[in-house]
């Protein structure tokens, strides 16, 4: 064997030893996942300084009793979102969120909290508009082909969903009344754990 061929097979036993690596690395779970710059765990204080342009965190409590109606009650949860003052000084969904070509109209954030401190546990976007599939597209351009959703509330109709070693980022349309075309979104939950 001479020296070229010797150097040849050398080399791409090295490519192809180089390309399995990274197609097993790329086959991992993402290491962070985020949703559009926010991820799981996340502070009270991260979130608020991430605040679109025009837009402020709003937390249950602060004062406006109409929007803190929005939320649902619980002891162990504070929930919040990005929100906006109207004209008339009224609060509103912040508009500022987008993916894609789609505009969230609302948002909301769930933190958890214990010894004073607050930790990011859920945040979700929604649309008017049926962005499941545009959604789908972009995240699977982005994170690979998504796992099916465990959809077992009554007012989902699909849902899939990317696992990552620090959160779960799922992807959902919702049923709507007669008439009413479908609302979709996007959540960033916990990491799903799996039995074994």
């Amino acid at each position: 064997m001479n020296m070229k061929t010797k150097y040849r097979r050398i080399s791409s036993g090295l490519a192809s030893s180089l390309a399995l690596a990274l197609t097993l690395a790329a086959c991992g779970k993402p290491q962070q996942l985020d949703l559009v710059g926010i991820r799981y765990g996340m502070t009270l204080d991260e979130v608020k300084a991430a605040s679109p342009d025009g837009a402020s965190l709003y937390c249950q409590g602060d004062g406006d009793a109409a929007f803190d109606a929005k939320f649902p009650k619980s002891d162990t949860t504070t929930y919040c979102a990005w929100t906006s003052t109207d004209a008339a000084g009224g609060r509103t969904y912040s508009s500022g969120i987008s993916f894609g070509d789609s505009k969230a109209f609302d948002n909301q954030f769930a933190f958890t909290h214990a010894g004073g401190q607050y930790a990011l546990d859920m945040f979700k976007v929604r649309f008017r508009e049926n962005a499941y599939q545009p959604n789908v597209q972009i995240l699977t351009d982005r994170l690979g082909k998504p796992e099916p959703s465990p959809v077992n509330v009554p007012f989902l109709v699909d849902g899939v969903q990317w696992a990552g070693k620090d959160a779960t980022l799922t992807s959902w349309v919702e049923h709507q009344p007669t008439g009413y075309p479908p609302l979709s979104g996007l959540s960033l939950t916990k990491p799903v754990s799996k039995p074994g």
